[in-house]
């Protein structure tokens, strides 16, 4: 059996093709190879094209990663800034409510 040698380039395919012409004697066969290599080329251009979407996927989720990131740092530093806040007025309330003890 002949086999695509360097992978599903234009190259292997066409070392395969003229392997079969010289070798074989039939056209049928010849035939077989061409249509075998022709779905090969459609196969990778396929892939090709599943490819860039997946890239396309990729770039657009990791974008939404940082949103999620500088949107959470944002809660935190809210969260923080609220706590502080919240803590003063404690703190506040606890110092009148002695002031007005000690009156």
């Amino acid at each position: 059996m002949i086999t695509l040698e360097g992978g599903m380039g234009g190259g292997g395919c066409d070392q395969l093709a003229a392997a079969a012409a010289a070798g074989c004697g039939e056209g049928g066969q010849v035939d077989r190879l061409q249509e075998e290599i022709a779905r090969l080329r459609l196969d990778k251009l396929e892939l090709l094209r599943q490819n860039v979407s997946a890239r396309h996927e990729v770039r657009r989720l990791r974008e939404r990663e940082t949103q999620l990131q500088a949107d959470l740092h944002a809660a935190s530093r809210e969260i923080h800034r609220l706590r502080e806040q919240q803590h003063s007025s404690s703190t506040r309330i606890i110092k009148r409510n002695h002031n007005q003890r000690m009156v």
